[in-house]
C-alpha cells in the first residue's frame, strides 16, 4: 500500500513538472522586446511593404524592363517578400513566429536589397525600399536573428533551432525543479 502511494505521489511530481516545462516553454517568446512592439513593427512592415509593391510596379512599367521576363521575376521576388511578411505577422498574431519566420522575410529581402542597389528605379520607390530595411534591421534584432545584407544567405538562425531564449543551464534547472 505504502509502495502504491509512493508511486502515485512520483508520478504526480513528474506529471506537475512536466506540465510546467511545456506551459513555460510555450510561453516564451521567440524575440526580445514587448508584444506590442512587434506588433508596432510588423504592421508597420506590412503597410510599408505593400507601398513599396504599388510603387515598385509604377516604376518597373516606366523602365526599359517594362513588359519582359526579367520585370515578371523582380515581380515574383516582391511578392514572395510580401508573403513572407504576411506569414510573419500572421504568426505573430497566433503567438507562434520564430526566428525562422524572421529569416524568411530577411532571405526573401536580400534578393530585392540587391536589385535596388544595382539599378535605380524611382526615388519613391529606393527611399520606400531603404525604410523597409530598417524596419528589416529592427526586425532581426528583436528577434536576435544575425543579418548582414552583404553577407550569404543565411539558412539556420543564430543560436541553431532552439525555439526559446533561454540557456541550456536555465532549462536544466527547470527540468530539475
Amino acid at each position: 500500500m505504502k509502495r502504491n502511494f509512493l508511486s502515485f505521489i512520483m508520478f504526480a511530481i513528474l506529471t506537475i513538472a512536466f506540465t510546467n516545462t511545456y506551459t513555460t516553454q510555450a510561453q516564451t517568446r521567440a524575440y526580445r522586446v514587448t508584444d506590442n512592439q512587434v506588433q508596432s513593427l510588423l504592421n508597420r512592415l506590412e503597410t510599408r511593404t505593400d507601398a513599396f509593391r504599388r510603387t515598385f510596379d509604377r516604376a518597373l512599367d516606366n523602365s526599359r524592363r517594362n513588359n519582359t521576363r526579367v520585370e515578371e521575376q523582380l515581380v515574383s521576388f516582391v511578392t514572395d517578400f510580401e508573403n513572407a511578411t504576411d506569414s510573419l505577422k500572421r504568426n505573430f498574431d497566433e503567438r507562434d513566429s520564430t526566428q525562422y519566420d524572421v529569416q524568411e522575410v530577411l532571405n526573401r529581402a536580400r534578393f530585392i536589397n540587391d536589385f535596388m542597389l544595382s539599378n535605380r528605379l524611382s526615388v519613391a520607390a529606393q527611399n520606400q525600399w531603404n525604410l523597409i530595411r530598417t524596419d528589416l534591421n529592427t526586425l532581426a534584432n528583436y528577434y536576435n536573428v544575425r543579418w548582414s545584407w552583404t553577407g550569404a544567405i543565411v539558412t539556420n538562425p543564430v543560436g541553431g533551432t532552439r525555439p526559446y531564449n533561454v540557456t541550456d543551464v536555465q532549462l536544466q534547472n527547470l527540468l530539475t525543479r
